[in-house]
């Protein structure tokens, strides 16, 4: 049976110090969020946590520079997975519509910056300055975003002396072999964690609505900026009713099934928002104002139903309005 991956990765997204809590405060919530997945998916989740895979990365970037000692290395990942020997980002991500969560709204319809980041032309031209380069992610499920980003800088001149990725696909390397001509006698590929076969890989943050989620962007890729001066970019968490989860995270189920699983998942996360509150004495509970404070990269969760959306204000609690979104969905 083919593997349901999940790199584990919500602990990562916590400032620890400005909550004083330790990462444990989250393990009982994650063991019951593992358990609720399991109830979708065609098999037991498999897990990887996020900082052995980049201990993994970080070995065979040493590796891959031994022949290429020259080379800039290049991140894809901003955040948690970020070589130490990385000297630049590219920061992209795959987005989707601004509908609702069904139908084009759930739909990837290109590649754009990661919320918050520059435009991507202006970071390729920081990125010129570097002739030869070895790009890191952390995944490499299907191949189309790797396949984007390497034509894209062989465009512009450069070399690519190498690849490296955290978990990688036999159709993610045949396509890169098809359409790129990777890996190369000059240009290795290496995946640090290879799966002939899985049936998706997931993030776990994008079960967590504010933590996760793909980026929701007009048809241009201006990622859309949440309502009534949130001040944060929105995503869509793979949950209902902010998106298609069938579609995005290939769960199986039956429409009941999957409401109830989104249920208990927005739970969950109602259950991370109230340890954070608790641990800061925030009696009212983390505010949307305050997110931001807590959470590296928080977002807001977007649904494209405008009697959910338009509600949210700076000073609303996101306990509150993650449990008006389970009576909506009742």
């Amino acid at each position: 049976m083919k593997p349901y991956l999940v790199t584990l990765d919500i602990h990562g997204l916590i400032d620890w110090e400005k909550t004083n809590l330790q990462e444990t405060a989250l393990l009982d919530i994650r063991r019951d969020a593992l358990k609720n997945l399991q109830s979708v998916t065609p098999s037991p989740p498999h897990t990887l946590e996020y900082r052995s895979v980049k201990k993994k990365m970080e070995g065979s970037v040493d590796y891959l520079l031994e022949s290429h000692p020259l080379a800039t290395v290049i991140s894809l990942d901003d955040l948690l997975y970020r070589p130490h020997q990385a000297r630049a980002v590219l920061s992209l991500s795959r987005f989707c519509g601004i509908g609702d969560g069904l139908g084009v709204g759930s739909k990837i319809l290109g590649q754009t910056s990661r919320p918050g980041s520059r435009p991507v032309e202006e970071q390729l031209t920081a990125l010129d300055a570097y002739p030869e380069l070895v790009i890191t992610d952390v995944g490499c499920f299907e191949g189309s975003q790797m396949e984007f980003t390497v034509k894209v800088l062989q465009q512009r001149g450069h070399r690519i002396g190498g690849i490296v990725t955290g978990i990688f696909t036999q159709e993610a390397s045949q396509r890169l072999k098809d359409r790129c001509g990777l890996p190369s006698p000059d240009a290795p590929v290496v995946g640090c964690n290879y799966y002939p076969e899985i049936t998706d890989w997931i993030e776990e943050r994008d079960f967590y609505p504010c933590l996760g989620g793909v980026a929701v962007a007009d048809s241009d890729g201006q990622v859309l900026e949440a309502p009534n001066g949130i001040g944060l970019p929105c995503r869509r968490p793979y949950l209902l009713p902010f998106a298609d989860i069938r579609e995005r995270a290939s769960l199986m189920g039956t429409d009941a099934e999957l409401i109830n699983f989104s249920y208990r998942q927005i739970k969950r996360t109602i259950e991370v928002f109230r340890v954070l509150a608790n641990a800061r004495n925030m009696g009212t509970g983390v505010a949307f104002k305050d997110i931001k404070w807590l959470l590296k990269k928080p977002s807001f969760p977007y649904s494209g139903i405008k009697e959910l959306d338009e509600m949210v204000e700076p000073r609303m609690p996101v306990v509150e309005y993650l449990e008006r979104v389970l009576k909506y969905m009742k």
